[in-house]
């Protein structure tokens, strides 16, 4: 399991204007995390694409770099641009960023400023401890299943969609009609 107390900053000098695109670089045996903080939506996308080609010339193709700062060459497979903003942004924006794996893997975090940088991190499901779902065994307590898993689900549209009599019995296509109906709707992620 990934813990933040594992987490080694990186600890060189970059060049000035690559410096000022990132707040810092974390790393441990696995994974490196690129963060950076974004405070204005019209900065996303420039700052989003220039930190992908840092990422893609340092970390991608360097391998001296990466042998002198790095354990393992295939740590190149597992970079994670985290950016960290600091306004409201749509689910379908969100997901559009987090679903290009163009260079590396991209999460969208919201900025809370009670948190250090590194802390941020613990809100990526890799650092989060697993939850303890029911046990299930031959005689399904579909009522307990579905209240363990309306508490994992942010948005009241879906709980209502889990709590349906045939929720369990539903054909994938259903499901997923369900959920294109509701990225559909544009709704605002501020979690």
């Amino acid at each position: 399991m990934n813990r933040l107390a594992d987490l080694k900053k990186l600890d060189y000098k970059f060049p000035e204007q690559i410096e000022n695109l990132f707040s810092a670089i974390y790393y441990n045996d696995y994974a490196i995390f690129v963060l950076a903080r974004i405070e204005a939506c019209d900065q996303l996308t420039d700052q989003r694409e220039q930190l992908e080609n840092f990422i893609g010339g340092y970390f991608q193709n360097k391998t001296n770099f990466i042998k002198q700062h790095f354990n393992d060459l295939d740590i190149i497979w597992d970079i994670y641009l985290i950016l960290i903003i600091d306004f409201p942004i749509d689910l379908k924006k969100r997901l559009e960023i987090e679903n290009d794996r163009f260079i590396c893997k991209k999460i969208v975090i919201n900025y809370e400023p009670e948190l250090s940088l590194k802390e941020h991190l613990s809100k990526i499901t890799l650092f989060q401890p697993k939850p303890k779902l029911p046990q299930i065994n031959q005689h399904l307590n579909e009522t307990a299943f579905k209240k363990e898993l309306i508490k994992f689900t942010p948005d009241q549209q879906l709980k209502n969609f889990i709590k349906q009599d045939n929720f369990l019995f539903l054909k994938p296509e259903e499901i997923d009609q369900v959920w294109q109906e509701w990225l559909k709707e544009g709704k605002e992620c501020t979690d």
